[in-house]
């Protein structure tokens, strides 16, 4: 009868660890004075076998144990990994949440963060006007020898344009968005209208004609009050040299203006005056020559006060034209021309 294979396995086991723990010479070197009972020597060797297997098992319990703290400390580190890049995860997004929610509730931010506005500037060289559409659909004529600059994109609460010269602005309507026009130490802001700004006509002067809708002109280095203009045809004359500034209110249309003229020692006072009459009071009061073509001055009214003693013809003069948009030259320290301002 063959023993069976599972049997015989586990008997070549029992060999190995048998050499394992007595080699050859441990048995050779051993002697027995007397020789042991058959029955004595099996139960010998059967307690051998058993502590034998014992101790692998306690062996083989010790290993299962450590695997399996491996096993727990792994499992530990991975919950440990998991849990932290989960955590930078969420904070990552919570920033990124409410950095998007600043934004979008702010479009200063938005537009400092999102990118850098750009600026574009376009100068009119030539003898004609030159017209500019506006990232907003707003238009701007420019005039010869002006210059404006603006942003390519208007992503700001502000529509913001710099002017250089004379320009004028036709503006599109948008409530959320004022539209500002600095020039000259002025700041002209309007929603839907059309104005024009002038800083050629005088050094030192700005000269702001409403054509249609309402403005608001402010200083901006001057702590004034801003004036708002709603009637059409009206103009602002600023001084910056000395931040004075005179509004010169135009006549109702559909009405015959009336006129006011009374002289009172070297004070003239009048009213819708024409300028043609304006002219020969000042050649009569100041004894000049002041030359001016009929074509030029023929729909032109003036209405003011000149004192002969206190003030001078020359400033006078420069005053009548920089309202009138004319242009004067003197020629000698008597004589003077008025003519129509091309710019």
């Amino acid at each position: 009868m063959k023993p069976k294979k599972g049997r015989l396995s586990r008997l070549g086991n029992l060999k190995q660890i048998i050499h394992q723990y007595f080699n050859d010479e441990d048995w050779k070197a051993f002697r027995s004075e007397n020789e042991l009972p058959k029955g004595k020597s099996e139960e010998m060797h059967q307690h051998i076998l058993k502590r034998i297997t014992e101790i692998e098992g306690n062996r083989e319990s010790h290993k299962l144990k450590i695997i399996q703290l491996a096993k727990y400390v792994s499992a530990a580190s991975i919950v440990m990994l998991v849990g932290a890049a989960l955590w930078l995860s969420y904070s990552s997004n919570k920033q990124r949440v409410q950095q998007q929610h600043l934004q979008a509730s702010n479009p200063v931010i938005r537009q400092t963060i999102n990118s850098k506005p750009i600026w574009k500037t376009v100068v009119n060289n030539h003898e004609t006007v030159k017209t500019v559409r506006l990232p907003d659909s707003s238009l701007a004529t420019v005039y010869p020898k002006s210059q404006i600059k603006f942003e390519t994109e208007f992503k700001g609460p502000l529509r913001t344009v710099y002017l250089d010269g004379k320009a004028r602005f036709k503006v599109r309507k948008n409530p959320n968005r004022p539209f500002s026009v600095y020039a000259g130490g002025l700041k002209t802001t309007a929603l839907g209208t059309s104005f024009t700004i002038n800083t050629l006509a005088r050094k030192h002067f700005v000269r702001v004609k409403l054509h249609t809708g309402k403005i608001k002109v402010t200083q901006v280095n001057a702590n004034k009050a801003p004036a708002y203009i709603s009637t059409v045809g009206t103009v602002l004359v600023y001084d910056s040299a000395q931040q004075l500034s005179k509004i010169i209110k135009a006549t109702e249309r559909g009405t015959l203006p009336s006129t006011f003229l009374s002289r009172k020692g070297s004070l003239i006072t009048m009213k819708n005056i024409p300028l043609r009459k304006v002219i020969g009071l000042l050649n009569e009061a100041y004894g000049l020559c002041i030359n001016a073509a009929e074509k030029d001055i023929k729909q032109i009214t003036y209405t003011g006060q000149v004192d002969i003693q206190k003030e001078d013809a020359g400033q006078v003069l420069s005053d009548i034209c920089l309202i009138n948009n004319m242009t004067l030259i003197k020629i000698s320290e008597q004589e003077f021309t008025i003519q129509k301002s091309n710019q």
